[in-house]
C-alpha cells in the first residue's frame, strides 16, 4: 500500500510540474486614445486592437506611468474613469461609465495561460 501511495504522490508531482511548464505569461501594451463611442446616459466604450490577446484571457491591467508628475496626474485621472475591460481575440474593449477620459494614456496587460 505504501508503494502505491508513493507512486500516486510521484504522479501528482509530475502532473503539477507539467501544468506549471505548460503555463506561459505574456505582456501587452495598448494605447488608449481620446475617441470614445457612447454617451453619458449609456456609458462610453473604446475597442483597441491588441495582437495575440485571446477572448479567454483574463488580464491583469494597469496604467503605465512615467517620471513626469504632471503627465502622471492626467493619466491617473483618465485611468480612474475606466470601469471594466473585456477581451476578444485580437482586441480589448474598455468601458467608462462616469465620463470619458480626455487624456490619452498607455495600459499594460499581463496574461497567464
Amino acid at each position: 500500500a505504501s508503494a502505491s501511495a508513493a507512486e500516486e504522490a510521484q504522479a501528482a508531482a509530475e502532473s503539477a510540474q507539467a501544468a506549471a511548464e505548460a503555463s506561459a505569461s505574456a505582456t501587452y501594451t495598448a494605447s488608449v486614445g481620446t475617441t470614445w463611442s457612447g454617451s453619458d446616459s449609456v456609458g462610453y466604450t473604446q475597442t483597441i486592437n491588441v495582437a495575440d490577446i485571446l477572448a479567454t484571457d483574463n488580464p491583469i491591467v494597469d496604467c503605465v506611468f512615467g517620471t513626469d508628475i504632471s503627465a502622471n496626474k492626467l493619466y491617473s485621472t483618465a485611468w480612474g474613469l475606466i470601469t471594466r475591460i473585456t477581451t476578444a481575440d485580437g482586441s480589448i474593449t474598455l468601458y467608462a461609465n462616469t465620463g470619458k477620459p480626455a487624456t490619452a494614456f498607455t495600459i499594460q496587460l499581463k496574461v497567464v495561460r
